[in-house]
């Protein structure tokens, strides 16, 4: 918990790694992004092995880390969500009062540039285009009631999968539609009682 490693496959060695003269306390997630450049997730901050990248100090207990199409790092604390953008090199607390009201535990990025967050709250979606939100509860069909930090990740398919206390709550992005307004109901006379059933929801 208080220290990282490097393992050499050639040599049977670890040796450990160099943050800056810091140690990643109680590491939480390991994470390369499409540069190859290595980032670590740890209660006390958040680690890169690219060199010259600066890291506030004020970004503390990070509990996940993803990666958007366009390239640009999302973090995900218990505190907020902070994105870095590798041009010009800068860190950016996301001012959003949903998201910032609560702790989050896990972040994903999706194939159409969204963001999906667990959370103390449920889970959220975030357009990193719009920086539009949308919360999810419980009542949306998710089967956690508190989820674990850093238990999260793709699947083959193309699902995403958070896990936590009751199991694991896997999301089908391709099925959500982010429509802007309600859907106009409409039932068709009858003389019988009427069955409404419940469409078939993105989380199982």
């Amino acid at each position: 918990t208080q220290d990282l490693y490097t393992f050499h496959p050639g040599t049977g060695r670890f040796t450990p790694m160099e943050l800056g003269g810091e140690k990643a306390k109680y590491t939480k997630r390991l994470f390369t992004d499409h540069e190859g450049n290595l980032w670590i997730v740890a209660e006390n901050g958040v680690y890169t092995d690219k060199e010259g990248t600066v890291i506030p100090d004020d970004i503390r207990r990070a509990t996940g880390i993803t990666e958007c199409p366009a390239g640009t790092i999302w973090i995900a604390t218990e505190y907020g969500l902070w994105k870095h953008e590798k041009e010009p090199g800068t860190f950016e607390r996301i001012d959003n009062k949903q998201i910032s009201a609560c702790n989050l535990y896990g972040i994903e990025c999706d194939s159409q540039d969204r963001l999906w967050i667990s959370s103390s709250e449920g889970l959220f979606s975030y357009d990193c285009t719009s920086g539009k939100v949308r919360h999810y509860s419980s009542a949306c069909g998710h089967v956690c009631t508190q989820y674990t930090v850093g238990g999260s990740g793709h699947l083959p398919d193309g699902c995403i999968a958070f896990c936590g206390v009751g199991g694991a709550t896997v999301i089908d992005p391709a099925m959500i539609k982010e429509n802007d307004f309600l859907p106009v109901p409409f039932l068709e006379g009858t003389s019988g009682p009427i069955t409404v059933r419940r469409g078939q929801s993105p989380f199982t």
